[in-house]
């Protein structure tokens, strides 16, 4: 009995050719739709400056034209980041803050405003102003990071560190992609390139090769003889 029945074969002999497997292409299908949904989803709704730069607890986008402030996303309490309001301001503190007034001189000095408005009356972890004392910060992630010194106790810095590490992960991919994007593409095209001329080269060189082969093999036929 033959293995396959004369209905796989044409009239010529040829094997009919096919779908193998309709259910695995339809589950690729599918995914693939689901995966241009989600991208054209995120295109439309989304934006990628949401996460590289981060935004204030109003929703307002640091470094952009909805916030007059700064580019730099400031916690009015660090050592409670998740509870803590976050405002946009100029600069992170270059300098320890322990009073009101010393908020105000910074204000003088740089212009970065640390508090919700410029109603300097009291602080809290919800404004206006941030609870005291502001330490000494630089920008980590376009987000102001206190420096870890003897006033500043490593648990608060590294709370801090390990909150972005865990909630923002993607924003550190997109970061790195959004200020290299340049780079990596040129680096494509020239691996494209680089590869397209290697094929190239193998196909031009390929008869070139086989004459040498056969030339070797003759040779050593003959000296065997």
């Amino acid at each position: 009995m033959p293995c396959c029945s004369e209905s796989q074969f044409s009239g010529n002999g040829d094997k009919i050719r096919g779908c193998t497997d309709v259910f695995c292409l339809s589950i690729f299908v599918g995914f693939w739709f689901l995966m241009i949904l989600i991208a054209a989803f995120a295109i439309v709704f989304g934006n990628p400056l949401r996460l590289i730069n981060g935004y204030d607890s109003f929703g307002n986008i640091c470094g952009t034209s909805n916030t007059k402030f700064g580019r730099y996303v400031f916690f009015l309490n660090v050592e409670n980041i998740k509870a803590s309001m976050k405002i946009c301001v100029k600069e992170c503190p270059t300098k320890v803050l322990r009073t009101l007034e010393d908020i105000q001189q910074f204000y003088n000095e740089t212009g970065s405003m640390l508090c919700r408005d410029r109603n300097i009356t009291f602080f809290s972890p919800f404004g206006p102003c941030p609870v005291m004392p502001v330490y000494e910060s630089s920008p980590l992630l376009n987000r102001c990071v206190p420096k870890a010194s003897q006033g500043v106790a490593n648990e608060i810095v590294g709370n801090l560190i390990a909150y972005l590490n865990s909630q923002e992960v993607m924003e550190q991919v997109l970061s790195d992609l959004y200020s290299t994007w340049k780079e990596i593409l040129w680096l494509t095209i020239g691996a494209f390139v680089f590869s397209f001329l290697l094929i190239l080269i193998f196909h031009l060189v390929a008869a070139i090769v086989s004459i040498i082969l056969m030339g070797l093999v003759s040779v050593s036929s003959i000296g065997k003889q």
